[in-house]
């Protein structure tokens, strides 16, 4: 049981991570000045009840550009990741940013034009009662930010049951 949930856990790291090469590959990361307000703590949670019982609590909905330190905090009993990505369309509805999310999970994935423009930074994976620093490079525009994990190979995906919200940047 293990070994599977290990592979799953990898599998599901390696495509976040392609999906984020891709991007960085093709955009680069935004270089930003360090406007850090630092001591921001983001925590993984899992109320187990409602349509969507997990989610991230602390997460900012707006920010000013440059970079934003944190901590992300898992408080659940499974493993969670939070990863940033820039949308190309600002006034995506929570169905398309799914959908397309989905995607990176597929042959289809992401690419330059595409619904995703750039990754904030790099992603955050926290086990169980783990707390680690993270830190993402915003600029100006609407970010996305999920956790792609699933508790099984039959499970719906985190961002599905409530592991994903936005971010809008605004400013110079």
């Amino acid at each position: 049981m293990r070994n599977f949930a290990q592979g799953r856990l990898a599998r599901a790291l390696i495509a976040v991570f392609a999906a984020a090469l891709t991007v960085v590959g093709t955009s680069g990361l935004a270089v930003a000045k360090d406007d850090d307000r630092g001591g921001n703590t983001i925590q993984a949670v899992d109320t187990g009840h409602g349509p969507r019982p997990m989610r991230f609590v602390g997460a900012p909905g707006e920010r000013n550009p440059g970079v934003y330190n944190f901590t992300f905090t898992n408080t659940d009993m499974e493993p969670h990741l939070i990863a940033w990505l820039k949308l190309s369309d600002e006034d995506a509805s929570r169905a398309q940013i799914i959908a397309e999310i989905d995607k990176l999970h597929s042959a289809d994935g992401i690419g330059p034009g595409k619904f995703f423009t750039e990754l904030a930074g790099a992603p955050v994976f926290a086990l169980p009662g783990q707390s680690l620093p993270g830190t993402e490079h915003f600029t100006s525009g609407r970010y996305v930010y999920f956790c792609p994990l699933q508790s099984s190979r039959t499970a719906p995906r985190h961002y599905k049951l409530g592991m994903l919200g936005t971010t809008e940047v605004e400013g110079e």
